[in-house]
């Protein structure tokens, strides 16, 4: 049978508050999840995936957890259900709220998209308004707000189960068709309107330093996933290079550990990439690409499936 790597952002509680509009799986159905995964694979440990590594085959029929970018609830959610299960597992936080105090991009679009206005619609309307114009006119009409535009693309990213046609459109937009100095300028505006003091928005959302050090001394393992967030394929090799090796360098510095796993962020990956990370000893890496990881498999290519695609991969 084959063995699969989970994916996991944003572990939402019963409560209300902020962050509850955020996608992402409720505690309730994370535990559902554990209790089908338990039933039908045995756990691995980064140990496990480290001796993969080394015999050059995954272990048949198994499972490991991953969770991207050190946000709260992974240690406030995610951390007492893991201990309840006695399960390991690997988070990939990102440096730079914590050190510069400033908000990532990504996230900040993320903030927009799902809590800063009441429906998609009102945020990718605003968001083509100002995209269309900064881009040159001979890409303009591709990036209006309309109902042609968006049906042109909703097969874009389709092995991503659960986007909506309208975000499939907003990201066709963000990864290939603007600027991503241009995009992270029109983000900024419209994130300044909801919190022009950043550093509130950091203390809420993400972990700290010592939170992530709680999460090594309970056993779990600390990955790297760039220093910003950024979408490596939209840099020039300096700037990759820097994303990547100032993320695992500050990781070490700051949590005294040796960092030995990545997550590319949006699950991106370039042969580039793959040159800095195996030059600094990065064991393995993971894609996202909603697969299954096969015995034979490559260390730094390693699949894994979205919480969010659960239903249609196990069944």
């Amino acid at each position: 049978m084959d063995s699969a790597v989970l994916m996991y952002h944003f572990i939402k509680g019963n409560e209300s508050g902020t962050f509850s509009k955020l996608k992402g799986i409720s505690v309730d159905q994370f535990h559902e999840q554990l209790k089908f995964l338990l039933k039908k694979y045995r756990i691995i440990s980064h140990r496990d995936i480290l001796r993969a590594v080394e015999i050059g085959k995954f272990p048949d029929n198994s499972f490991y957890l991953t969770f991207d970018d050190g946000t709260k609830d992974h240690i406030n959610k995610v951390l007492p259900v893991l201990k309840e299960y006695g399960l390991t597992a690997s988070f990939f936080p990102v440096p730079q709220p914590l050190i510069e105090k400033k908000v990532p991009v990504i996230e900040k679009q993320r903030f927009l998209q799902y809590i800063g206005f009441d429906h998609y619609t009102n945020f990718l309307e605003i968001f083509c308004r100002i995209a269309a114009e900064e881009v040159p006119k001979k890409i303009r009409n591709s990036i209006i707000y309309s109902k042609k535009n968006i049906k042109e693309y909703s097969n874009y990213l389709c092995h991503h189960h659960f986007y909506s046609d309208e975000e499939r459109f907003y990201r066709k937009i963000r990864n290939e068709l603007i600027n991503p100095d241009v995009f992270k300028q029109i983000i900024d505006q419209m994130f300044d309107n909801f919190y022009p003091d950043e550093t509130d928005f950091i203390n809420e959302f993400y972990m700290s330093f010592e939170d992530l050090k709680l999460l090594k001394s309970e056993g779990m393992t600390i990955g790297a996933h760039t220093y910003s967030h950024c979408i490596l394929s939209q840099l020039n090799n300096k700037d990759a290079k820097n994303e990547i090796l100032s993320s695992i360098n500050l990781l070490e510095e700051k949590l005294s550990t040796s960092i030995t796993s990545f997550a590319y962020p949006n699950g991106i990956r370039t042969s580039f990439s793959e040159v800095v990370l195996s030059g600094k000893k990065v064991k393995y890496a993971f894609e996202v690409e909603n697969q299954f990881v096969n015995a034979k498999f490559h260390p730094l290519r390693i699949p894994r499936i979205d919480c969010a695609s659960f239903n249609q991969y196990f069944k």
